[in-house]
């Protein structure tokens, strides 16, 4: 099964590491090195916030150690940034001008946040992004001095930093270009319950407001509406959102990009030799069936681990990926899994909303079968809601009581027997 190939990694995350396990699973004679920019073990950035907060320990956001390379027989190539693949020469190009020869590559490359302006030199000390762990002590470091934070995004990242750095005594302020909170995840009435649990907390909020660049004014750092405001800050954290780490794939090698990189359900690119896995593809979406950017830990792993298995011979196929996180933001717990918004007319929508108690439950339905959810506050079904959604279960016996309680996996085992 190919013993003697070379397997090439470009990053050491969540996708990168699921690849080493799959080609050792079935395959423990071929080489494997692994590139990655930065110089430590494989962690886990969407655990920087709770790092942030002191909830855990720096060493806890580290999933594998330095037995774990060593167990595998990898060979590490750190701290030296890839910069450009030939694949007529079966080559990666690193940033000191050294080149590393392949038989078969996975780029796993993930993302990087999007800054929504130009930064002029000396703005770093003032503004900050949230993606590394170097990103992370930054802003503990920071916003231990800031009386004036501005949070650019609403969305998932912008309310996790904003829940990890709010002190009493700071004042915060969150900027959003939509007219609500979390706008991918949740719509607006959801939206409401949790924003007025936030503004409990003294937040305030400027929504419809897009950010253009920065500049520096006093001792002060202001962001710049297309609107013509200015908005102050001693600390700026933006969290707009990422983008697919694809400057390898665009540089001239040939490989199809276009909000990601394109892959097939077995991994592979369109160039003979190259597969790609985690938040740098685009790969099947299991309820549209639709290929898109899948930004999420557990479908990187899966992919992941989908490529490695198939670089080291054994065909598998990736049956799609879900989109699915859960959070915690000032005691709610906030879930969406699957499609959270739907424009085909036989989609079915039912919800609760409980002001009072603080909970709000949506769910889409495609003939009987749920495509999609958002949960506020009554969420410990997530995990079933997610299995019952990948198999396609007819949920029409539960149907008129799933938005108003959660889903119950004893009886619905017992129902399906």
């Amino acid at each position: 099964m190919g013993g003697a190939k070379r397997q090439l990694i470009i990053g050491n995350s969540a996708a990168g590491i699921s690849a080493i396990k799959g080609i050792r699973e079935k395959d423990r004679s071929c080489s494997i090195t692994l590139i990655s920019a930065e110089r430590c073990n494989a962690y886990s950035p969407v655990l920087t916030p709770y790092y942030i907060s002191r909830k855990i320990p720096k060493k806890s956001l580290f999933f594998v150690n330095h037995k774990f390379y060593r167990d595998h027989r990898v060979k590490k190539i750190w701290g030296n940034k890839a910069v450009a693949v030939d694949p007529s020469r079966q080559a990666v190009y690193l940033e000191d001008n050294s080149r590393v020869e392949y038989d078969q590559l996975l780029i796993a490359t993930g993302a990087s946040p999007i800054l929504p302006g130009p930064m002029k030199s000396g703005m770093h000390q003032y503004v900050a992004i949230l993606k590394t762990i170097d990103d992370a002590d930054k802003i503990i470091t920071l916003s231990k001095k800031a009386q004036e934070i501005l949070i650019v995004g609403a969305g998932l990242l912008g309310l996790q930093t904003a829940n990890a750095i709010l002190r009493p005594g700071v004042k915060l302020t969150i900027v959003e270009y939509a007219k609500h909170i979390l706008p991918e995840k949740i719509d607006a009435d959801c939206s409401a319950l949790l924003q007025r649990r936030l503004e409990n907390q003294e937040i305030s909020f400027f929504f419809e407001r897009a950010i253009k660049g920065f500049k520096k004014k006093g001792k002060k750092i202001c962001a710049l509406t297309q609107e013509g405001e200015e908005l102050k800050a001693d600390l700026i954290v933006v969290g707009i959102g990422v983008k697919p780490n694809t400057e390898l794939a665009v540089n001239g090698s040939g490989i199809e990009v276009k909000e990601g990189i394109l892959v097939n359900d077995f991994m592979k690119t369109n160039i003979e030799n190259i597969f790609a896995a985690g938040d740098v593809t685009e790969g099947k979406n299991l309820i549209s069936g639709q290929r898109q950017v899948i930004a999420t830990w557990p479908n990187a792993c899966a992919q992941g681990r989908v490529a490695g298995l198939n670089m080291a011979g054994y065909p598998i196929r990736h049956e799609g990926g879900i989109n699915e996180n859960i959070i915690n933001l000032f005691g709610m717990t906030v879930a969406s899994v699957g499609l959270t918004k739907h424009a085909k007319g036989n989609v079915e929508e039912l919800k609760y909303c409980d002001p009072s108690r603080e909970i709000y439950r949506k769910f889409l339905l495609e003939e009987n079968r749920i495509i999609g959810a958002v949960l506020l506050g009554k969420s410990e079904d997530s995990g079933l809601i997610l299995n019952v959604i990948q198999n396609r279960i007819d949920i029409s016996k539960w149907k008129e009581g799933i938005a108003r309680a959660s889903l119950d996996a004893g009886k619905m085992l017992f129902s399906l027997r």
